[in-house]
């Protein structure tokens, strides 16, 4: 079974692989309305 850290860096991974899908299409992921949309994604997932 998996732990919560193991858990947390999957997220953490997902979330960078987010950033990047965002700026390959174009978009500044730091802007403000985009900030925290890589995160939500992968929690999504």
């Amino acid at each position: 079974m998996t732990n919560d850290t193991d858990i947390r860096e999957g997220l953490d991974d997902l979330a960078r692989h987010y950033h990047d899908i965002l700026r390959l299409l174009g978009e500044d992921p730091s802007r403000e309305g985009l900030m925290k949309t890589p995160m939500r994604v992968a929690k999504a997932m």
